[in-house]
């Protein structure tokens, strides 16, 4: 029929438009307004209060929480005040609808945009502490020959980097507490360029593991010894090792008390003091209850750059070296290193079990290691289990002579990642290193991500069921229509409108109301993502690695979540619109009747 170009359009529209004037909602308009300008003023004094209450420990804290109250508060005042301009648009009901699938885009939003933040957050995180690449054996046990495999590297234009690395599980003691740890080898100089933790070194230097000759030791063993008195915790030289079964048993004879920690076990807390074999053995020497005797193994005194059992590197005795100040350098996590009670240039004690070989047993081999820095990563658990150290000296500690555990490549470029581990596939294949394989972050975290993206799919699916419950208030009320205008339907047939222009009006009433309320809820959406992102949302630094969430709005999850609303909105309005189409002239005109 002619002119019913726009005759479904006006059709709709006259179906949702309110019938009435509404005196209250002049009230709640008033009353939303006046809640949201409450807000915005809470922001606003948040805003100013804290660079005027600078140095003040309790002002950060009273603007956050204006902070958040205003956000809160404006959020409140501007639904109230939206939900009254839409009732005095559209019917009470249609108005509800609207708001309920606004609230739900709004949720969805903000949570995967929430979820997102975190993600990428971690994702910077873990690019900091580590490269984006590792290369290491199939079978993950140690290899040798890694120098060409290194100069092949450097010859690719898109690797930034490459450091290689050692790493053993140890325990570390210190004057208050023991700690299981993971202690790892690297060359300071490529591991400096591979990864960001010189970065993080909060206290120390990280460059005092490749020079620690250079750190201010002699004074600061003065300072620890005076606030400890005349007990000083583990001596200042280098690890040595000794016939232990002969020193255990003159301790015995001595009444010495370290013949638990010679055997790798822990005391009891209440020890009175710490003994080390490496004092021990001469101070009874010098008694004359243990008869000299030369080291029976020297690869201990390897793990710290010794020479030849009894005497120096450098020509001195071996008593000059044990009286030396200058230890094994060590980089600690700051959560460990809260464990642990230590700061920089304190001692510590490094325990592992890969030792030698005694007729009473394996003996574990230890050292005496120097904290020259303590990083903090803004990941618990790194920062609770990493240290590191020297490779040379971590090689010899765990007896891998000149092998590593794998080497960590940096890229020139991020976010080709993929190009970047085929370079180096390719690499290994040139070289013939059919024995290694190169594995990526996304791969080593492959667990943690996984997690994340589940997490954020239950999210989205449980959140869109706020959505599927407006969509059932627009199916019942275009049902509800139907049965009300069935007159109407009958007298718009009888003068020529098709089965499918009347199925189109219905249509466009659902779809109207579900992009209005999509269009709303991803807006409304988008703006709290905007505050919360300069704003901030307090957390306690006590309790979070993070003081304020992080807020990412990806487009395509914004996209998603429209499709998904329309998509549910317009399957919603199917059936109603089906059934108006159905009806009869004679049918419709009697059920008026």
């Amino acid at each position: 029929m002619v002119g019913f170009d726009g005759f479904e359009g006006r059709i709709s529209w006259r179906h949702l438009r309110a019938g009435e004037r509404r005196r209250w909602l002049l009230w709640v308009w008033l009353l939303g307004l006046h809640v949201a300008a409450v807000g915005i003023v809470l922001m606003l004094y948040a805003a100013w209060l804290r660079p005027a209450g600078y140095g003040d420990e309790l002002t950060p804290v009273a603007s956050d929480v204006a902070r958040l109250l205003g956000l809160v508060t404006l959020a409140v005042g501007s639904f109230a005040a939206l939900f009254a301009a839409l009732t005095a648009l559209f019917n009470l009901l249609s108005a509800i609808i609207v708001m309920s699938v606004a609230q739900g885009c709004m949720a969805l939003v903000i949570v995967l945009s929430l979820m997102t933040g975190l993600e990428l957050d971690l994702r910077s995180k873990i690019l900091a502490e580590r490269a984006e690449l590792r290369i290491s054996r199939v079978d993950g046990e140690a290899f040798g020959d890694y120098e060409p495999l290194l100069r092949a590297l450097a010859e690719r234009q898109e690797l930034a980097a490459a450091s290689p690395y050692v790493e053993g599980e140890v325990m570390l003691r210190s004057d208050f507490n023991r700690q299981g740890a993971l202690l790892i080898g690297v060359d300071p100089a490529l591991h400096r360029r591979a990864t960001g933790i010189a970065a993080m070194v909060r206290e120390g230097d990280y460059r005092l593991l490749e020079a620690p000759a250079d750190g201010p030791w002699e004074a600061l063993d003065q300072i620890f010894e005076r606030r400890r008195g005349q007990r000083v915790g583990p001596p200042e030289q280098a690890p040595v090792t000794e016939d232990v079964d002969a020193a255990e048993e003159a301790a015995s004879e001595e009444g010495g008390a370290w013949e638990e920690a010679a055997n790798g076990e822990d005391e009891d807390a209440d020890d009175e003091a710490w003994e080390d074999p490496s004092i021990e053995i001469p101070r009874l020497r010098a008694a004359g209850a243990l008869a000299g005797a030369a080291p029976a193994d020297d690869a201990p005194r390897a793990a710290l750059g010794g020479a030849a059992p009894g005497e120096a590197e450098d020509g001195a005795t071996l008593d000059e070296e044990l009286s030396a100040p200058l230890l094994v350098p060590l980089v600690i996590g700051g959560e460990l290193a809260d464990e642990l009670s230590v700061s920089f240039g304190e001692r510590l004690q490094v325990i592992t079990p890969v030792g030698r070989m005694t007729p009473a047993g394996p003996i574990p081999s230890a050292m005496i290691v120097r904290v020259v820095g303590l990083f903090h990563s803004g990941m618990y658990a790194h920062d609770h289990r990493s240290l590191y150290a020297p490779l040379v000296r971590v090689q010899a500690f765990l007896r891998l002579g000149e092998r590593v555990h794998g080497v960590d490549v940096r890229l020139v470029d991020p976010a080709g990642l993929e190009q970047g581990q085929a370079a180096v596939q390719a690499t290994l294949d040139r070289i013939g290193r059919s024995d290694l394989r190169v594995e990526s972050w996304r791969a080593l975290h492959r667990n943690i991500f996984a997690a994340m993206l589940l997490e954020k799919i239950a999210m989205f699916i449980g959140l869109l069921f706020v959505v599927l419950v407006a969509a059932f208030g627009i199916l019942a009320t275009n049902l509800m229509s139907v049965l009300d205008k069935a007159e109407q339907i009958a007298i718009l047939k009888a003068m020529g409108a098709s089965d499918r222009s009347i199925a189109r009006i219905f249509m466009l009433e659902g779809l109207l109301v579900g992009s209005l309320g999509a269009a709303l809820g991803i807006s409304a959406g988008l703006v709290v993502c905007v505050l919360l992102a300069e704003q901030g949302l307090p957390l306690s630094a006590e309790d979070f690695y993070i003081q304020r969430l992080p807020v990412v709005v990806d487009p395509r999850e914004v996209a998603i979540v429209g499709i998904a609303a329309l998509v549910i909105v317009w399957l919603s309005s199917v059936h109603p619109a089906r059934t108006a189409a159905k009806i009869r002239p004679v049918d419709g005109l009697r059920g008026g009747d």
